[in-house]
Order: C-alpha cells, then structure tokens, then sequence
C-alpha cells in the first residue's frame, strides 16, 4: 500500500516534504536520500524509449534518466544534451569513432598513466614551452617502462621508451632527449640519446648507442658502446672497446682498451695504452697487452705509429714503427722502424729515414718464376752491402775491379739478367730528377696458401705523391699527378697511365689517362675527364662525365652518356641506356637533351641531321650507292627488295605518281605476248608475218625459218622489243634484221612497231592501244584509234573480252578469261 500511494501522490502532483521509502521491510528510508528503493531480488526500472521518443521529450530537465532501447544505454540530459552513460572505450574496441575527435587521455594538465597488473607501464605528461620569437610550443613527454622513470620538471618533448628498475631509473632533464632503454641511463643534453645499455650519459646532441658506464659528454659526440668509455669534446667519438677516452675536437678512438685520443682530430684505431696527443696524430693501433702497458705514443703534428709497441713519434710529420722505436721531438719528418730488441732506436736528424734491422736488410728487385729471388741487394750486421752492381759516383770507394759500375755514359759489357739497377732486399727503388722523385719500385708480394707467393712489384711514376695501397701487388702508375690530384691504386695489377686525380680501384682496371677518372674490377678508362667505368670489364673511351655501369658495357667517348645495362655501347651526347637493356647499343647527336634507350637488345640513333651509309665508291671515292634516312623519316635508296606489301601509296615499277612512264618488261613466246604482272595476250588471229620470235638457249627465231645467234649479247632476262627491223634486248643490246632473206621484215614495219610508253602497249607509242594497271588488269582508251590495235573491254566483267582489228580486216573477238 505505501508503493501505492507514493505514486499515487507523484500523479497527483502533490508536494512531499517527507522522505520516501520503497522496500519490503518496511524499512526507514536513509537520512540522506529523498528517495530510497530497497530490495534484494528486484531492482528499479527507468523509462525505457526508443532514440526518436527520447529527443522528442519537450524541454527535458537537467538530469533526466531514461534508458534507449536503440542504443542499449542510460542516457541522461546535461547542459542542454543528450549524455551516453557508456560512452568510453570498451574491453573488445570501440568502432564508430571519429579520428581528431575521440580520444583516450584526459582534458586538464594531468598526466596520463597505462598500467600493467596495476603498475605503471606508460605514462604521457603534458609538457610546453614558450619562446618570444616562435611562440608555445606543446611537445608532452613519453615515459616508458619502470614507473620511477623520470623527466624533469619544464622538459618537453622527453622520450624514454622503456628499461629501469629499483634503483637505476632512467632520468631525462632536457628537452627532447631520449632514452631508448637499459637502466640507470640518463640524457643530459638537449637532443641526447641514450640507446640502450646501463650507467650511460649522454650531453648536447651527443650519442651513446649502449654498453655500461659510457659519457658522450662532448657536444654531438658519440661513443657507440663498450665499456667505461668518454667522448669529451664537440663532435669526438669512440666507437667501443674499454676504458677509451676521446676528449679533443673531432677526435677519434675506434676501439681496444685504454687508449686516449687527446689532440685536435687525433686518431687511434685500436690496440692498448694508445695515445695520439699530437693534432691529426694517428696510431693504428698495437701497444700495450694483458700485464703491461707498452703503448705507443704519437705527439708530433700528423705524427703516425702504425703499430707495433713503446714506439713515439714525436717530430712533426713522423712515423714510427716496430718496437721502441723513439723519434725526438726536434726531429720532424723523421721515419724510423726498429726491429725487436729490447732497446731504444733513436732518430739521429730531421727528415731521416732510419731502420734498425740485426737481422739485415734485404731487398728483393727480382725472381724466377717459382718465386725464388733472382735479384736482392742487401746489408748485414757487419755494415756490408752486397749487390750485383751498384751506381753513382764511387770515388770514395777503394779496392773496386775496374768497369764494377755503372757510368753516366752508360756501361759496355754488361750481362743480361746478371747486372742491373736496383736493390737486393725489400726496400723501395727511387728515381729522382733534380732530386725530386720520378719512379719509384716498390717490392710486393703476395702468399696464397694453395698456390705459394706471388712477387709482382708495383712501379709509381710521375708525382711523387702518386699512391698504392698498402699490400697491393703489380700495380703501374706511369706518371702524372700533381699536389691535390695524385694518382691512387688501391687493388692488385690494376693501371694508370697518367693524367691527374685519377683512381683505380679494383682489380685489373685501367685508367689510361686524363683527370677526376676512375675504373673498377677489369674496366678501362682511355681518358677524359670525370669518367667512371664501374661494371665488370666495363670501358669508357674518353670524352667528359661518362659512365659504364653494366657488365662489359662501354662508352665510345662524348660527354655525360651512360652504359648502363650489360654489354651496352654508348656514344655521342646524352645516350642514356637503362640498367635493365642489356646489349642495346646508342648513339646520341649533339642535342643537349637526353636520348633514352627503349628495349634490350636495341640499336637506335639519333641523328637529327640524317642517317648515310655509302655502300659503293668510284676510283677517287666518290659515293656511287648510298642509303638514307632524313629528318623527315624518308628512306632514300636505289632499290627495295623483299616483300613490299604492307607498302601504300606506290604506283607500279617506279616511285613517281605518272602512270604513263611506267617500265614494262615484254616478251614474245610464238603468238603469246607477256607483260609483267603475269599478263599475256594471244595475238594469234593477227597478220603477224615476220614477227613471230622465240628465244632457244642464245638462237632467236622468226618464222619462215629465219634465226640469229644471240650468243655474244646477254639474253638473261629476254625483254626484247621490235621497232622497224631493229630487235632491240634490254643492256641497250640490238640486232639489225633488215638482212633476212625471203618475207623479211622490210616489207611489214607498218605492222611490226610494238611500243611500250608507259603502260600503253601501242603501234605509234602514243597514249592508246592496252592499257595495263598496277593489278595486270587491261583496259581500252574510250576513243581508240581504228587501225592496228588492240582493245580490251572494261574490266568489271568476269570475262574480258578482246577486240581485235587488223588493217583491212574485219574485227574478231578472243575471249581471255
């Protein structure tokens, strides 16, 4: 009953100032509720409408509850809208959302958490920035992994990805750094990075790529990992290894452990207990090893040790190498190789060249073919140099044989393969004009472990600052080069022969000549400037940027043509041949534009002046047969041979458009007359008299048992024509047959004139008579001539039929279907 009456009374409209229970208990409502519903088996329905009903609720009350039976939501009204209850984001997705307008995260400077198992495993932070000049900038900051992960306050565009743990957080404290993951890393700079590894810094736009307690603490330095490394100045690096210090302007330590880089854009490339202090000092590596420091030390100016241990080059300009070997400060210029002993070897002067070798110095000049040394010149331990024959001015030496040198008007005498100029160890041969070096023969050798050594020295002409590389064997630089341009090889039996700036830079390739050229495995370059033969036994002839890229590809010359696809050929200007169009061949004219190849295996030109071949000459090599091809596309030649039909617009045996100076081949067999095309005529029913002709082998002959023999006139291709007594035979061949005896042709020259003008096979040679079209189809002039003559009616019927008039005869008709 008390359900009852309270909604009984809400119909009423009546006011209520008391609270309002409804259970079944009979139970007081809660002091703090107006209306209290109570129950432990049912609950408490809300209106329920579809969406149309909803919005058509007049003037809905702010907080009015109804449930859409369209949507299957509670959806209630909040500041003049409808509100979804459940409007967020589902355990299986949402769909139906709009991009730029729903979101997950919040709308108020609180920071935004992802959790795992309830701990923090992403967490965004609103982050911005003001600048007088280009205004806030809003750039929040990422911070992933272990939830003590940090960015300082007033840090904006912070990443740190992941890592971390109790303890050894990753902390950020400027702006747009990053940490990508590891732990206890922290990025000090603007713009630091920190990949990965533990206990790394990172300073401005410096790198640590990972490994353990490494400081990038130079501006844009980098150390790339490794252990307890330092890269201390602006734009210094180490790229791994231990306990390595870089802490110079550009300087370098590539690895090893224990070295230190600390001159201006010194380098150290490995080894232990380095230190290049000198500026653009180099130490390749070596030094010291497990249990004692014996490093090597380069303090001069773009000092270098190659390696070896306790060497110091400490002259501007020197090297040391080996093993204690020590050039003096004072001594710049200096190079000094000491062998093992346990002892200092010191420089004596300023550009000396010094080795301390006990064991003897030796260079090998030549071998026979199994490698065995044929040549050597050496210098033992007891200070006595032995060799076949040595040159220069000896007048300091004493007890000599006479003629035992060679003099500066040359030598008589000598032996060959017995005397010669060089040394007998492994030292360099130089060549000097006005003392400055123009050859130089380097010994080289290579041990192949299946095949034994090879010696192929190498030959360097021209600047003495013309290289080859370090362990490269039989490769010749004949000459050029000048400061800033040398000539450089660095693979095995490759050439230059001149020019400047030139490289060859695999093996077997060959640069002949000219500048800014290079050439790779078995290619060549003739010359030019700024050419590249890059493909496998590619060749560029010369001319100005031109490249062959494909294999075996070539350039004839031009400038800036390209071979691009294998065994390609392109010549002129501008010949472009793709990659993918093996074996076309392309030639470009002048136009600076470029001429690109279409297909593989293509040969095509552009030629905007013509394309000529002259195929025959006269004795002062006039052309005497050519083809052409102009700029109009017009093929010009002296005969086309092959199957013409898909030609138009040609009228029959020659090219102009006249239909009445065609050429016509005749021929008589007996009372047959044969036109080309395979057209015939019977002239049988005709007054023939003397001019029924057959052709027998080289006898021609005409009735009444009249014949000639033929045999000295060439009668191959028999067109014969009659005019009067004359027999004329194509080759401006002729016979006179006014000399036959019996009914000769004298008496009937009136009927016996055949011909042929044009396409008109006539008795006077005028327009009139047969006509034969292009087809071999015969037609008749609409106002014949009476007379001898012979006339066809028109064509269109099926059978032709012949009209034959003979003079002073009667006509008849000759079917010739």
């Amino acid at each position: 009953m008390r359900t009852l009456l309270f909604f009984g009374l809400l119909a009423l409209g009546a006011p209520l100032a008391a609270q309002v229970s409804v259970n079944q208990d009979n139970s007081a409502p809660d002091p703090s509720a107006m209306l209290d519903v109570k129950s432990s088996d049912k609950g408490m329905l809300v209106p329920r409408m579809t969406t149309a009903q909803r919005a058509a609720i007049a003037n809905p009350a702010t907080g009015l509850l109804v449930f859409d039976t369209d949507t299957e939501s509670f959806w209630y009204r909040d500041s003049g809208a409808w509100v979804n209850l459940i409007a967020g984001w589902t355990l299986t997705g949402n769909a139906g959302t709009v991009d730029g307008t729903n979101f997950i995260g919040t709308t108020d400077n609180v920071a935004l958490d992802f959790r795992v198992n309830n701990a923090r495993g992403l967490r965004l932070e609103y982050a911005e920035e003001f600048d007088p000049f280009f205004g806030t900038t809003v750039a929040p900051n990422l911070i992933g992994g272990f939830s003590g992960n940090s960015v300082a306050a007033g840090v904006i565009g912070a990443t740190i990805s992941g890592g971390g743990k109790t303890d050894f957080k990753n902390a950020i404290s400027a702006p747009f750094a990053t940490i990508a993951g590891g732990f206890d890393n922290t990025a000090n700079g603007i713009g630091a990075v920190v990949a990965g590894g533990s206990e790394n810094s990172a300073y401005v736009y410096s790198t640590v790529g990972g490994g353990r307690n490494n400081k990038a603490n130079g501006g844009t330095a980098v150390v790339t990992g490794g252990s307890d490394n330092n890269a201390t100045d602006t734009w210094s690096t180490v790229g791994g290894g231990a306990l390595n210090n870089a802490t110079a302007y550009t300087a370098t330590v590539a690895g090893g452990q224990n070295n230190s880089a600390s001159g201006l854009r010194a380098t150290v490339g490995g080894g232990a207990y380095n230190t290049a202090s000198g500026r653009n000092a180099t130490i390749a590596g070596g030094g010291g090893f497990l249990g004692g420091p014996l490093g090597n030390t380069a303090s001069g100016v773009s000092s270098t040790v190659p390696g070896g241990s306790l060497n110091s080059a400490g002259g501007d300009y020197s090297l040391a190498a080996g093993h204690r070997a020590k050039i003096d400060a004072a001594h710049d210029g200096a190079f000094l190789f000491s062998d093992d002993n346990n002892v200092n070897f010191n420089s004596a002067a300023a550009n000396e060249f010094a080795a301390r070798a006990t064991g003897g110095v030796r260079f090998v000049t030549a071998i026979d073919g199994s490698g065995t040394p044929t040549q050597t010149v050496s210098i033992d331990n007891t200070g006595t140099v032995t060799a076949a024959a040595f040159v220069g001015d000896g007048s300091g030496l004493i007890n000599l044989p006479s003629g035992n040198d060679w003099t500066i008007t040359g030598n008589a005498g000598t032996v060959d393969g017995t005397n010669f100029i060089g040394t007998t160890d492994s030292v360099a041969l130089d060549f000097r004009v006005n003392n400055v070096r123009g050859l130089r023969l380097e010994y080289a050798a290579n041990t192949n472990p299946d095949l034994g050594t090879f010696v192929a020295p190498n030959i360097i002409g021209g600047f003495s600052g013309n290289t080859v590389a370090a362990g490269i064997i039989g490769a010749t630089i004949s000459g050029g080069g000048i400061t800033g341009g040398i000539n450089t090889i660095s693979a095995p039996f490759a050439t230059i022969g001149g020019g400047t700036n030139n490289e060859a830079n695999e093996d077997y390739a060959v640069v002949s000549g000219g500048r800014d050229n290079s050439a790779k495995l078995f290619s060549n370059v003739g010359g030019g400037v700024d050419n590249k033969a890059n493909g496998i036994g590619a060749v560029v002839c010369g001319g100005v940027s031109n490249s062959a890229t494909g294999i075996s590809s070539a350039v004839g010359g031009g400038s800036l043509n390209s071979a691009g696809g294998d065994y390609s050929l392109a010549a002129g200007r501008r010949a472009k041949i793709d990659v993918a169009h093996d074996g076309a061949f392309l030639f470009s004219d002048h136009n600076n534009l470029d001429f690109n190849s279409a297909a593989a295996n293509e040969f095509a030109a552009r030629a905007t002046g013509g394309v000529r071949f002259v195929t025959a000459i006269d004795g002062d090599g006039n052309p005497t047969q050519t083809v052409s091809v102009d700029n109009t596309g017009t093929v010009t030649a002296a005969a086309f041979v092959g199957d013409g039909s898909g030609l138009s617009g040609i009228n029959v045996n020659d090219a102009d458009a006249n239909p009445t100076n065609e050429i016509q081949n005749l021929s008589f067999d007996g009372a047959t007359l044969s036109i080309d095309g395979g057209n015939s005529v019977n002239l049988a029913n005709l007054n023939t008299d003397d001019q029924t002709l057959s052709l027998s082998g080289a006898m021609l002959s005409i009735e009444n048992g009249n014949a000639v023999n033929l045999s000295g006139i060439g009668t191959d291709d028999q067109t014969l024509s009659l005019s009067g007594t004359t027999l004329s035979i194509e080759d401006g061949n002729s016979v006179n047959l006014s000399t036959l005896p019996g009914d000769n042709l004298g008496n009937h020259t009136a009927t016996q004139n055949l011909t042929l003008n044009g396409k008109w096979l006539s008795g006077d040679g005028g327009n009139e008579g047969v006509f034969v079209d292009a087809n071999g189809n015969c037609w008749h002039r609409e106002y014949c001539k009476s007379g001898y003559g012979l006339h066809v009616s028109r064509p269109s019927q099926q059978d032709a039929i012949v009209l034959i008039e003979a003079i002073g005869g009667s006509a008849s008709e000759a079917n010739l279907s």
